[in-house]
Protein backbone atom coordinates (compact mmCIF):
# COMPACT_ATOMS: atom_id res chain seq x y z
CA UNK A 1 0.00 0.00 0.00
CA UNK A 2 1.50 3.30 -1.12
CA UNK A 3 2.29 5.90 1.51
CA UNK A 4 1.02 9.40 2.02
CA UNK A 5 3.47 11.63 0.15
CA UNK A 6 2.63 15.22 1.00
CA UNK A 7 -0.12 17.27 2.63
CA UNK A 8 -1.55 20.55 1.38
CA UNK A 9 -2.75 22.80 4.20
CA UNK A 10 -5.10 25.61 3.20
CA UNK A 11 -5.12 28.69 5.42
CA UNK A 12 -6.86 32.02 5.68
CA UNK A 13 -5.13 32.48 9.07
CA UNK A 14 -8.46 32.16 10.92
CA UNK A 15 -9.49 29.98 13.87
CA UNK A 16 -10.80 27.16 11.68
CA UNK A 17 -7.52 27.12 9.76
CA UNK A 18 -5.64 26.78 13.06
CA UNK A 19 -7.55 23.52 13.68
CA UNK A 20 -6.50 22.36 10.23
CA UNK A 21 -2.89 23.28 11.08
CA UNK A 22 -3.05 21.14 14.22
CA UNK A 23 -4.39 18.19 12.21
CA UNK A 24 -1.80 18.68 9.48
CA UNK A 25 1.01 18.61 12.03
CA UNK A 26 -0.43 15.46 13.59
CA UNK A 27 -0.59 13.75 10.19
CA UNK A 28 2.89 14.96 9.23
CA UNK A 29 4.36 13.41 12.37
CA UNK A 30 2.50 10.13 11.91
CA UNK A 31 3.40 9.69 8.24
CA UNK A 32 6.77 11.52 8.18
CA UNK A 33 5.68 13.68 5.24
CA UNK A 34 5.93 17.43 4.53
CA UNK A 35 3.13 19.95 4.82
CA UNK A 36 2.84 22.53 2.04
CA UNK A 37 0.95 25.67 3.10
CA UNK A 38 -1.06 27.86 0.74
CA UNK A 39 -2.90 31.13 1.30
CA UNK A 40 -5.25 32.55 -1.34
CA UNK A 41 -6.08 36.23 -1.69
CA UNK A 42 -9.54 37.02 -3.10
CA UNK A 43 -9.54 37.90 -6.80
CA UNK A 44 -10.61 41.52 -6.22
CA UNK A 45 -9.28 44.01 -5.41
CA UNK A 46 -5.91 43.19 -6.87
CA UNK A 47 -3.43 42.17 -4.20
CA UNK A 48 -0.90 44.88 -3.35
CA UNK A 49 2.74 44.24 -2.58
CA UNK A 50 1.98 45.13 1.07
CA UNK A 51 -0.79 42.51 1.23
CA UNK A 52 1.51 39.92 -0.29
CA UNK A 53 4.27 40.78 2.18
CA UNK A 54 1.87 40.51 5.13
CA UNK A 55 0.69 37.11 3.94
CA UNK A 56 4.25 35.86 3.62
CA UNK A 57 5.02 37.05 7.13
CA UNK A 58 1.95 35.16 8.37
CA UNK A 59 3.08 32.07 6.51
CA UNK A 60 6.48 32.34 8.19
CA UNK A 61 4.71 32.35 11.55
CA UNK A 62 2.74 29.28 10.51
CA UNK A 63 5.91 27.54 9.38
CA UNK A 64 7.40 28.06 12.83
CA UNK A 65 4.21 26.81 14.48
CA UNK A 66 4.23 23.65 12.35
CA UNK A 67 7.91 23.04 13.05
CA UNK A 68 7.32 23.55 16.77
CA UNK A 69 4.56 20.93 16.57
CA UNK A 70 7.01 18.42 15.09
CA UNK A 71 5.82 18.67 11.51
CA UNK A 72 7.97 18.73 8.39
CA UNK A 73 7.27 21.81 6.26
CA UNK A 74 7.53 21.92 2.47
CA UNK A 75 6.54 24.80 0.22
CA UNK A 76 4.72 28.02 1.14
CA UNK A 77 2.60 29.67 -1.51
CA UNK A 78 0.59 32.87 -1.77
CA UNK A 79 -1.76 33.09 -4.70
CA UNK A 80 -4.81 35.02 -5.81
CA UNK A 81 -8.20 34.05 -7.21
CA UNK A 82 -11.18 31.97 -6.28
CA UNK A 83 -10.06 30.23 -3.08
CA UNK A 84 -11.44 26.78 -3.86
CA UNK A 85 -10.25 26.82 -7.48
CA UNK A 86 -6.78 28.03 -6.46
CA UNK A 87 -6.48 25.34 -3.78
CA UNK A 88 -7.52 22.59 -6.18
CA UNK A 89 -5.04 23.81 -8.82
CA UNK A 90 -2.25 24.10 -6.23
CA UNK A 91 -2.93 20.56 -5.02
CA UNK A 92 -2.59 19.36 -8.60
CA UNK A 93 0.61 21.36 -9.17
CA UNK A 94 2.25 20.03 -6.00
CA UNK A 95 0.93 16.50 -6.51
CA UNK A 96 -0.59 16.61 -3.04
CA UNK A 97 -1.82 13.37 -1.50
CA UNK A 98 -4.28 15.01 0.88
CA UNK A 99 -5.86 18.44 1.29
CA UNK A 100 -6.50 19.61 4.85
CA UNK A 101 -8.81 22.57 5.35
CA UNK A 102 -10.79 24.07 8.21
CA UNK A 103 -14.57 23.90 8.08
CA UNK A 104 -14.75 27.69 8.07
CA UNK A 105 -15.22 30.51 10.57
CA UNK A 106 -18.96 31.09 10.74
CA UNK A 107 -20.38 34.09 12.54
CA UNK A 108 -23.47 32.12 13.55
CA UNK A 109 -21.34 29.62 15.44
CA UNK A 110 -23.07 26.63 13.87
CA UNK A 111 -21.31 23.48 12.71
CA UNK A 112 -21.77 24.04 9.01
CA UNK A 113 -19.03 23.99 6.41
CA UNK A 114 -17.90 27.17 4.67
CA UNK A 115 -18.20 27.59 0.93
CA UNK A 116 -14.49 27.09 0.19
CA UNK A 117 -14.17 23.86 2.19
CA UNK A 118 -17.41 22.54 0.71
CA UNK A 119 -16.32 23.22 -2.87
CA UNK A 120 -12.90 21.66 -2.32
CA UNK A 121 -14.60 18.64 -0.76
CA UNK A 122 -16.82 18.24 -3.80
CA UNK A 123 -14.33 18.72 -6.60
CA UNK A 124 -10.75 18.01 -5.53
CA UNK A 125 -9.17 14.90 -7.01
CA UNK A 126 -7.35 14.22 -3.77
CA UNK A 127 -8.84 13.03 -0.51
CA UNK A 128 -10.03 16.00 1.55
CA UNK A 129 -9.87 16.30 5.34
CA UNK A 130 -12.19 18.96 6.80
CA UNK A 131 -11.14 19.87 10.34
CA UNK A 132 -13.68 20.56 13.06
CA UNK A 133 -13.14 21.09 16.81
CA UNK A 134 -12.66 18.04 19.02
CA UNK A 135 -13.18 17.73 22.74
CA UNK A 136 -9.72 16.22 23.11
CA UNK A 137 -6.63 16.34 20.85
CA UNK A 138 -5.78 13.30 18.82
CA UNK A 139 -7.98 10.67 17.25
CA UNK A 140 -9.56 8.42 19.84
CA UNK A 141 -12.58 7.28 17.83
CA UNK A 142 -12.83 6.83 14.06
CA UNK A 143 -16.06 5.94 12.25
CA UNK A 144 -16.25 4.72 8.65
CA UNK A 145 -19.39 4.23 6.61
CA UNK A 146 -19.57 1.15 4.39
CA UNK A 147 -22.06 0.10 1.72
CA UNK A 148 -19.96 -2.47 -0.19
CA UNK A 149 -19.13 0.01 -2.97
CA UNK A 150 -15.65 0.62 -4.37
CA UNK A 151 -15.72 4.04 -2.71
CA UNK A 152 -16.41 2.54 0.71
CA UNK A 153 -13.60 0.02 0.16
CA UNK A 154 -11.21 2.96 -0.19
CA UNK A 155 -12.68 4.49 2.98
CA UNK A 156 -12.07 1.23 4.85
CA UNK A 157 -8.40 1.19 3.78
CA UNK A 158 -7.97 4.76 5.03
CA UNK A 159 -9.73 3.97 8.29
CA UNK A 160 -7.67 0.86 8.94
CA UNK A 161 -4.40 2.72 8.49
CA UNK A 162 -5.52 5.67 10.62
CA UNK A 163 -6.62 3.45 13.46
CA UNK A 164 -3.30 1.60 13.43
CA UNK A 165 -1.23 4.77 13.44
CA UNK A 166 -3.27 6.64 16.04
CA UNK A 167 -4.34 3.68 18.20
CA UNK A 168 -7.92 4.78 17.57
CA UNK A 169 -11.04 2.75 18.24
CA UNK A 170 -12.80 1.99 14.92
CA UNK A 171 -16.50 1.72 14.26
CA UNK A 172 -17.67 0.44 10.88
CA UNK A 173 -21.28 1.43 10.19
CA UNK A 174 -23.67 0.03 7.62
CA UNK A 175 -26.93 1.96 7.35
CA UNK A 176 -30.16 0.24 6.38
CA UNK A 177 -32.06 3.11 4.79
CA UNK A 178 -35.44 1.38 4.54
CA UNK A 179 -37.57 1.18 7.71
CA UNK A 180 -35.90 -0.95 10.38
CA UNK A 181 -36.79 -4.57 10.09
CA UNK A 182 -39.09 -5.89 12.79
CA UNK A 183 -38.50 -8.85 15.03
CA UNK A 184 -40.23 -11.21 12.58
CA UNK A 185 -37.91 -14.18 11.98
CA UNK A 186 -37.79 -13.74 8.20
CA UNK A 187 -36.92 -10.03 8.44
CA UNK A 188 -34.37 -10.64 11.17
CA UNK A 189 -32.76 -13.31 9.00
CA UNK A 190 -32.66 -10.89 6.06
CA UNK A 191 -30.86 -8.26 8.15
CA UNK A 192 -28.42 -10.83 9.54
CA UNK A 193 -27.63 -12.02 6.00
CA UNK A 194 -27.06 -8.46 4.83
CA UNK A 195 -24.71 -7.71 7.71
CA UNK A 196 -22.83 -10.92 7.06
CA UNK A 197 -22.26 -9.78 3.47
CA UNK A 198 -20.96 -6.44 4.73
CA UNK A 199 -18.69 -8.20 7.20
CA UNK A 200 -17.31 -10.36 4.37
CA UNK A 201 -16.75 -7.18 2.35
CA UNK A 202 -14.76 -5.66 5.22
CA UNK A 203 -12.76 -8.87 5.57
CA UNK A 204 -12.00 -8.86 1.83
CA UNK A 205 -10.16 -5.53 2.19
CA UNK A 206 -7.58 -7.16 4.46
CA UNK A 207 -8.31 -4.61 7.20
CA UNK A 208 -8.14 -7.08 10.05
CA UNK A 209 -8.18 -4.36 12.71
CA UNK A 210 -11.69 -3.36 11.59
CA UNK A 211 -13.19 -6.81 11.98
CA UNK A 212 -15.56 -7.07 14.91
CA UNK A 213 -16.37 -3.33 14.83
CA UNK A 214 -19.33 -3.55 12.43
CA UNK A 215 -22.60 -1.95 13.51
CA UNK A 216 -25.88 -1.35 11.77
CA UNK A 217 -28.09 1.72 11.89
CA UNK A 218 -31.38 2.56 10.23
CA UNK A 219 -32.93 5.61 8.63
CA UNK A 220 -31.60 8.13 6.14
CA UNK A 221 -27.88 7.46 6.00
CA UNK A 222 -26.60 10.97 6.75
CA UNK A 223 -28.95 11.40 9.71
CA UNK A 224 -28.12 7.97 11.12
CA UNK A 225 -24.36 8.57 10.80
CA UNK A 226 -24.61 12.06 12.28
CA UNK A 227 -26.60 10.84 15.27
CA UNK A 228 -24.31 7.89 15.92
CA UNK A 229 -21.16 9.99 15.55
CA UNK A 230 -22.54 12.53 18.02
CA UNK A 231 -23.63 9.88 20.50
CA UNK A 232 -20.27 8.09 20.46
CA UNK A 233 -18.06 11.19 20.47
CA UNK A 234 -16.50 10.33 17.11
CA UNK A 235 -13.40 12.36 16.25
CA UNK A 236 -13.21 11.52 12.55
CA UNK A 237 -15.88 10.32 10.14
CA UNK A 238 -14.59 8.73 6.93
CA UNK A 239 -16.71 8.50 3.78
CA UNK A 240 -15.92 7.34 0.27
CA UNK A 241 -16.48 9.50 -2.79
CA UNK A 242 -17.36 8.09 -6.19
CA UNK A 243 -15.17 8.67 -9.24
CA UNK A 244 -16.77 10.17 -12.33
CA UNK A 245 -15.43 8.30 -15.36
CA UNK A 246 -13.47 10.34 -17.87
CA UNK A 247 -13.17 13.50 -15.78
CA UNK A 248 -10.45 14.52 -13.32
CA UNK A 249 -12.93 15.15 -10.54
CA UNK A 250 -15.24 13.30 -8.23
CA UNK A 251 -18.84 13.72 -7.26
CA UNK A 252 -20.53 13.22 -3.92
CA UNK A 253 -23.49 10.98 -3.30
CA UNK A 254 -26.41 12.38 -1.33
CA UNK A 255 -25.07 11.08 1.98
CA UNK A 256 -21.60 12.62 1.59
CA UNK A 257 -23.09 15.86 0.26
CA UNK A 258 -25.32 16.30 3.30
CA UNK A 259 -22.60 15.31 5.78
CA UNK A 260 -20.20 17.69 4.06
CA UNK A 261 -22.48 20.46 5.28
CA UNK A 262 -23.35 19.12 8.72
CA UNK A 263 -20.97 16.46 10.05
CA UNK A 264 -20.58 16.80 13.83
CA UNK A 265 -16.85 16.01 13.72
CA UNK A 266 -13.88 16.18 11.38
CA UNK A 267 -14.66 14.61 8.03
CA UNK A 268 -12.40 12.74 5.61
CA UNK A 269 -13.71 12.30 2.07
CA UNK A 270 -11.65 9.71 0.27
CA UNK A 271 -11.11 9.57 -3.46
CA UNK A 272 -10.38 6.55 -5.63
CA UNK A 273 -8.46 8.86 -7.98
CA UNK A 274 -5.94 9.89 -5.35
CA UNK A 275 -3.04 8.05 -3.75
CA UNK A 276 -3.77 5.72 -0.90
CA UNK A 277 -2.32 5.94 2.57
Amino acid sequence: MAGLLRILLATDFGKAAELARFDSAMLSRAYSVPVDVVHVHPPYPRTSSDDDARSRRELAVWREALLAAGASVGEERVTQGSAAEALIHTAEALDSSLIVIGAGDRASGDAGTGATAATVGRFARQPVWISRPRREPGLARVMVAVDRSAASREALVFASDFCDRFSATPTVVHVVEEPMLTARPDERADLDARLEQVNEFVESTGCSNLLGSLRSASGRADEALRQLATKEGTDLLILGRTGLAGLRRVFLGGTAERLLRSAPCSLLLTSPAGPRF
